[in-house]
């Protein structure tokens, strides 16, 4: 259903292969290594990120393959740490990696085209903070003037950025 809503689907009709054509490569070797770096990092805790060998519903491998597509897809952002976050989310609900990188790709192409990797990852801090069920006023208050400050900026853009 995410596939359609969000129009991941419509772009992966038009380009079927790139995904495999991505992970084919070449790849940037610095690029890679800060992938598998953050790969570790990952929701350390949730069973699903800790890869039993042989495991066949382990996601570390598949949220690697996506971060790589994704990162050498949009050289603009690149990688920036966030972005395994949203990516492991995509993982543990659509549970298919072409999925998520189409997913990711029109995430970050279409429905928020331009953004910054600031922005990105004030999202995916939003996104873990609605994914624990913290209340935005928990979040607030712990927060400094400068912290509260900053968010208020990103969305005061945010909003300016969706307004018609």
């Amino acid at each position: 259903m995410w596939m359609y809503i969000s129009g991941a689907e419509a772009r992966r009709q038009q380009n079927p292969d790139l995904y495999q054509k991505l992970l084919a490569g070449p790849h940037e070797q610095d690029l890679v290594e800060v992938i598998k770096i953050d790969i570790h990092r990952t929701f350390p805790d949730n069973i699903y990120f800790q890869d039993a060998l042989g495991d066949p519903n382990a996601k570390r491998g598949a949220l690697f393959n996506v971060l790589v597509a994704v990162a050498h897809r949009n050289r603009k952002i690149g990688y920036c740490q966030g972005l395994n976050f949203i990516t492991g989310l995509l993982l543990l609900i659509v549970r298919d990696e072409d999925k998520v990188f189409w997913l990711m790709d029109t995430l970050l192409n279409v429905i928020l085209p331009g953004y910054t990797v600031f922005d990105i990852l004030c999202i995916e801090i939003i996104a873990v903070l609605m994914n624990a069920n913290l209340s935005f006023v928990f979040l607030l208050s712990s927060c400094t003037p400068q912290e509260i400050a900053t968010l208020l900026l990103f969305l005061n853009k945010l909003i300016s950025k969706t307004s018609v």
